[in-house]
């Protein structure tokens, strides 16, 4: 009876997750070292099917590396040093500009200021006084005007001024019994007045008038403005009243010059006399009864003033002259009563 050969047991070697048999794979592997292995053929399953593209390599990132190729670096460039014009704009933005701005905006925080202590309108420049009713013509407020329209520039002749007050009265005294009109005016000291006329030419004419009687005199200039706190800024109506007076009062100064040339003009005394009849106090309540009693007292002194004008026009005599200048020079004297008086 034959014998049978035991049979070996099956050995197997894994590749690539598929099972070969020992004797497979050495048969394999022996031909591997005889000649180049064909893989293809060796390993038929391993092949992909014919229509799957195989993956392309590329040559810059041939093992797929996750980062691409370096290449040569480049150099930096040097920073070029700024020129002048842009260190002098440089500045301009950072140190002049900010500067300017703050400069602005305190001169506007300024100018807003003073218009509010001053009294002075934003929008249009005029003056609205304490009550917040802007200075006014008529009752209906249709004319607006400014403070400093209350505002009289008088180019005075002066006989003298004194330290004391009573010798200021008696040195007036002095020049009224010879026939010279003389009003005492009080201010730091007590100055003696004795004639008026507008600036200009027609106060040389005044003091010529006076020099040629060899009266040792001199002119000066006199400017009459309201105070911050007079009573009369409190009141449109009271402030319209002193500036239609203050008007008439500058059209009898140019007479007072023309006049003192030989001069007199019969147009000036119709305008003088037309601003006297349109001319009247208000009767507003809230004036107050000193007030009213101030604006009465201007109007009849200078509608005195006014009367003394036509005496002249007529007379044209060195005594109607001087009374003319008495009759003036006290209306001037009222009239800075009445804007200066402190409410």
């Amino acid at each position: 009876m034959d014998q049978k050969k035991p049979k070996k047991p099956d050995v197997f070697v894994t590749f690539n997750g598929r099972k070969h048999t020992l004797e497979e794979w050495t048969r394999k592997e022996t031909a591997a070292e005889k000649e180049e292995l064909d893989w293809k053929a060796s390993f038929p399953s391993l092949e992909k099917p014919s229509g799957e593209k195989q993956p392309s390599v590329e040559k810059s990132n041939r093992f797929n590396l996750p980062f691409p190729r370096i290449g040569r670096r480049r150099k930096k460039r040097g920073r070029s040093k700024p020129s002048l014009l842009h260190e002098s704009a440089l500045a301009a933005k950072l140190f002049w500009l900010p500067a300017a701005a703050a400069i602005v905006v305190g001169l506007v925080i300024g100018l807003s200021l003073l218009m509010v202590f001053t009294g002075q309108n934003e929008a249009d420049g005029t003056w609205t006084g304490k009550s917040g009713t802007a200075l006014s013509g008529n009752e209906n407020g249709a004319k607006r005007l400014k403070s400093t329209d209350l505002n009289l520039d008088v180019s005075i002749i002066q006989a003298g001024v004194y330290t004391e007050k009573q010798s200021a009265d008696r040195a007036a005294a002095d020049l009224q019994s010879r026939g010279i009109p003389a009003v005492t005016v009080e201010e730091d000291q007590t100055a003696v007045f004795i004639g008026a006329a507008g600036p200009g030419a027609e106060g040389r004419e005044l003091i010529g008038y006076y020099k040629r009687q060899g009266l040792p005199v001199y002119q000066k200039s006199w400017e009459i403005h309201p105070i911050e706190q007079s009573e009369i800024l409190e009141n449109g109506r009271a402030a319209a009243f002193a500036v239609e007076g203050k008007t008439l009062i500058q059209a009898l100064l140019d007479l007072s010059g023309e006049a003192a040339g030989g001069q007199f003009s019969p147009q000036t005394i119709k305008r003088a006399d037309k601003l006297l009849g349109s001319w009247a106090p208000s009767s507003q309540e809230s004036i107050s009864q000193a007030m009213k009693e101030k604006m009465n007292a201007f109007k009849e002194q200078t509608a005195a003033a006014a009367d003394q004008a036509r005496v002249l026009q007529k007379k044209k005599s060195d005594e109607s002259f001087a009374s003319y200048e008495k009759a003036l020079l006290e209306a001037i004297v009222l009239y800075r009563q009445l804007i200066t008086s402190p409410s």
